[in-house]
C-alpha cells in the first residue's frame, strides 16, 4: 500500500500517506479478502465440514461497538446476522472470520432473535455476493 501511495501522489512532501486514502484502501483490500474466504465457506464441498465461523476482532488495534460485541463469538454458518455483520462492517475495520469445523465440538451462540430490526447503531448493510 506504501508504495502505491507514493506513486499515486497521495504523500505530502514528508512522506505521509492521506489517511483517508490510506483508510480507504486498507478497507476495500480487507473487503476483497474476507468475501473471498466467505465464497470459500459457502463452497458445497467446504460448508458441510464447517460447525459454524468465529467472528475475530482481534487484528485491529481498537474495536468498535460491533466488533467488542461480536468478538470471539461462534455463529452456524447459516446464522442471519452473517447477512450485515460479515466484515468489514464500517471503514478501518479488519474483523475477520475463522472456521470452526464440526470436530471442534464447541457450542455456537444462539440464533438472534426473529426481530428483524438492526441492532442499535447497526445499519441494515446486507452481504451481496456476486458469481465471478
Amino acid at each position: 500500500i506504501q508504495d502505491f501511495l507514493h506513486h499515486t501522489g497521495t504523500q505530502d512532501a514528508d512522506g505521509q500517506d492521506a489517511p483517508h486514502v490510506r483508510t480507504a484502501i486498507e478497507t476495500a483490500v480487507w473487503s476483497a479478502f474476507n468475501r473471498g474466504r466467505w465464497e470459500v465457506f459457502r463452497d458445497p464441498d467446504v460448508a458441510p465440514s464447517l460447525g459454524g465461523l468465529q467472528y475475530s476482532g482481534a487484528l485491529g488495534t481498537r474495536q468498535s461497538p460491533i466488533t467488542r460485541a461480536n468478538d470471539q463469538r461462534l455463529y452456524a454458518l447459516t446464522d442471519p446476522r452473517w447477512d450485515w455483520l460479515c466484515p468489514p462492517c464500517h471503514p478501518n475495520d479488519r474483523s475477520t472470520l475463522i472456521p470452526v469445523p464440526f470436530t471442534a465440538n464447541v457450542p455456537l451462540d444462539p440464533p438472534p432473535d426473529p426481530d428483524p430490526r438492526p441492532l442499535p447503531g447497526l445499519g441494515t448493510r446486507a452481504l451481496t455476493v456476486e458469481a465471478a
